[in-house]
């Protein structure tokens, strides 16, 4: 023992322990003899004794024959902790704790040389035993040594264990002073071999997925992957990550864990393990941006291996465009045009709090501004270069071109013009009344605006129909919102004052392709003036309603029900849809064109005066009648059928208020009530009208019950016996239900009106 350990009795020396040392730098020795000594002899030279070393050496050249294969580590187990030297009969412990393993010894490449010493481990025979390979744990006892090793070859962990003993098939003693000289060649890793068990683990995650000019974007969660195939239980049973770079507050594992370490064990030993990361960085920079972490798997038998994964992020923004056009970047990382193999999709990639974003129209195009949502309603900006700061890892951004400005006037100009394409840009001369043609009684004259705005437009959406308006030399310039529907824009001097408006009806319609020649030869358009559609599904269909002679459209009803409010509109500047009666003010200065024109939204009652004033009533909303306002040149007996479209006239361009002449020929087909009612147009041929009834400032009356709208004649025209009667304060409107008829209505109501080609 390299000690002097005292004196011992002859028992003591038999039950002598000697522990074992887990580095063996010095062995114990031991030596047993007999010697007999004669009696009566005084003194005695002892022969020499010969000790000899009480553990066993084992030296193992250890080679791996695949070149796609190395050597991990080696390990020798079952080591017995004590043994007693001097009791030739003594037999090793059976307790577990009476032995222990060397530490994990790592290896590399396809050669090593490992040496141990250890106390003797005689276990004995296993005669059953009848070629090297049965030399297995499964035949081995309990405590017999032997050695690991673990190789990798690819994706797979082999362990093969290498049994001690006196020869390599039956024996298993490990005897004192004796040196065992192995020489190992690992074959291949064949599964028949029961010497041999492995694992195949393979750990992955994907980030790199969505690596873009190397760089990664996190538009979700990613998932670390330990994928694991093994069959006989020596596979990791948990892992260990460890963040090595970055902002740890923002890495979460493990469905929310946070911090710069976590723990984690492998449920499934056949499959797929997920694990749910995030690193959530509101922008990232140079401080940032870099992840780096290790994952080590630790198996069944305590050995680790490690998996070091890096990955650096940026900022990015997906930039759909509708139209044609292409974005570009000032110093952004990476942009990739057409990303995910679509064309309007631009990546933009970039390791700053922002990026300067450009957008370029094509060649007939326009750009109209960079939205935060795909419907184009929430606009950020107008101008082609926008400053983009980064507020989370991914965003999205829709820039939006449209085909270059369409002329609304190219066939003449008009009081109302009709805008097909949604989101679209117009432009129509805002310097002309109307038509801008001088008519009988009527003369129009040049404006001269100074802003241009939107009074008003159907629906609840702001902007949803008409999304912007401006007044740019002497044009007014709109672009179309994202819902079909009708609006008015107003022209305004330097005090606010309205000069003119016009109404815009968004409608996915041309007039021309659905028209409907009538048995007088008139061709009509085939729905009400801004109505939604033709075929009256809902109250829209009824169309906007006007005031005989007047310009400007009131609101259709909310339903189809008798008595019934006007549809929620949405009004801008402080206007609204509203009434005034004329003996509740002066008379004379309310009740007129130019007021009229430049009070849009208002309705212009009858003057209705107490039997105790002076004034005479006046049915009608002028305060002097004007019987040419619709074109008609009527001035009194007989009727006049000259018409000339006139500036008041609330058609689009090629399109005019009709004359009551124009309806002679129709009949009752059927009705629908209360939806519309059909009339014969021509031959066999129909035509539908909303049953729209009438309105009188307020609410709507007969509404579902008949339908009715207005003529130019400023005289009641009997279309049974195509006679007229002129009063001065009374129009013609057609009134459909079982038997068309032409009624006497007052100028001041409203009717729909349905347009025929001039």
């Amino acid at each position: 023992m390299h000690e002097d350990l005292g004196e011992f009795s002859r028992q003591q020396l038999e039950t002598f322990t000697t522990a074992y040392n887990l580095d063996f730098q010095t062995l114990p020795m031991i030596a047993r003899t007999e010697i007999r000594i004669a009696s009566g002899i005084s003194s005695l030279t002892l022969p020499p004794l010969e000790v000899r070393r009480a553990v066993a050496k084992v030296s193992c050249n250890i080679s791996v024959l695949p070149e796609d294969m190395e050597l991990l580590s080696a390990q020798l187990l079952s080591v017995p902790r004590m043994s007693h030297p001097f009791d030739v009969a003594a037999r090793p412990s059976a307790a577990d704790d009476d032995y222990t393993d060397t530490d994990v010894l790592p290896l590399g490449g396809r050669q090593a040389s490992v040496e141990y010493y250890l106390l003797p481990n005689a276990q004995g025979e296993n005669a059953a035993i009848t070629d090297q390979r049965q030399k297995d744990a499964a035949n081995a006892p309990a405590h017999a040594s032997f050695l690991r090793l673990r190789a990798q070859r690819g994706d797979r962990v082999l362990t093969y264990a290498v049994y001690l003993g006196e020869n390599n098939t039956t024996n298993f003693d490990v005897l004192a002073n004796r040196h065992y000289r192995l020489n190992i060649s690992i074959l291949g890793d064949h599964d028949l071999d029961t010497r041999m068990s492995a694992y195949t683990v393979r750990v992955w995650d994907d980030f790199d997925d969505y690596n873009h000019g190397g760089y990664c974007l996190l538009d979700g969660t990613r998932y670390l992957h330990v994928d694991v195939e093994c069959y006989d239980g020596t596979a990791p049973v948990c892992g260990h990550l460890e963040v090595l770079s970055g902002d740890t507050r923002s890495f979460t594992f493990n469905y929310g864990d946070t911090g710069p370490s976590h723990d984690f064990d492998i449920y499934d030993m056949t499959g797929d393990n997920e694990y749910e990361m995030e690193y959530y960085v509101a922008g990232y920079n140079d401080a940032n941006a870099l992840l780096a972490y290790r994952v080590t798997l630790t198996d069944a038998y305590g050995f680790t291996r490690s998996y070091d994964f890096e990955h650096r992020m940026a900022n990015a923004v997906y930039v759909e465009t509708t139209g044609a056009g292409m974005i570009s970047a000032a110093a952004a990382q990476h942009v990739e045009p057409h990303a995910g193999n679509r064309e309007d999709r631009t990546l933009v990639l970039f390791a700053s709090s922002s990026v300067q974003l450009t957008a370029t129209a094509a060649e007939g195009m326009t750009f109209a501004g960079w939205y935060a949502d795909s419907r184009h309603e929430e606009l950020l900006s107008s101008d082609p270069e926008y400053l983009y700061m980064a507020q989370a890892p991914l965003r999205y951004l829709y820039a939006l071109f449209r085909p270059g400005e369409k002329a609304l006037d190219m066939e003449g100009t008009a009081n109302c013009y009709i805008a097909p394409e949604l989101g679209q840009s117009y432009s129509f001369d805002a310097t002309v009344m109307g038509n801008g043609r001088p008519t009988l009684n009527i003369e129009p004259r040049p404006l001269a605006g100074a802003s241009a705005r939107l009074i008003w437009e159907s629906g609840t959406r702001a902007h949803a129909v008409i999304a912007s308006v401006e007044l740019v030399d002497g044009r007014i310039r709109l672009r179309a919102g994202t819902q079909y529907g009708n609006a008015l824009v107003g022209l305004y001097d330097s005090r606010g004052e309205c000069l003119w408006s016009w109404h815009i009806w968004v409608a996915d319609y041309m007039p021309d392709a659905g028209s409907q020649t009538y048995a007088s030869g008139a061709r009509f358009m085939d729905r009400n003036l801004g109505a939604s559609e033709a075929e009256c599904s809902d109250s829209s269909a009824c169309g906007l309603y006007y005031q005989w002679g007047r310009k400007d459209p009131f609101p259709y009803p909310a339903a189809f029900a008798t008595r019934t409010a006007p549809a929620a509109f949405t009004y801008y500047d402080g206007y609204t849809h509203t009434s005034i009666h004329p003996e509740e003010h002066e008379a004379a200065a309310v009740m007129t064109t130019a007021w009229a024109a430049g009070h849009p939204t208002t309705f212009i009652h009858a003057a209705d005066y107490d039997i105790d004033q002076n004034e005479e009533d006046i049915l009608d909303w002028l305060h002097a009648p004007h019987h040419n306002l619709w074109g008609n040149r009527t001035l009194g007996m007989p009727m006049s059928r000259e018409i000339n479209k006139s500036i008041y006239d609330p058609c689009p361009p090629g399109w005019r208020v009709p004359d009551a002449w124009d309806f002679r020929g129709i009949s009752y087909a059927r009705q629908q009530l209360p939806r519309y009612v059909e009339i014969v147009c021509n031959g066999t041929r129909t035509a539908r009208y909303p049953a729209c009834g009438t309105f009188d400032g307020e609410t709507f009356s007969g509404v579902g019950e008949y339908a009715q709208l207005f003529t130019n004649a400023p005289y009641f025209w009997v279309l049974a016996q195509q006679t007229s009667f002129f009063d001065g304060v009374s129009c013609t409107a057609l009134r459909l239900t079982t038997v068309p008829l032409s009624v006497d209505e007052k100028r001041f109501k409203a009717n729909p009106v349905r347009c025929v080609k001039e």
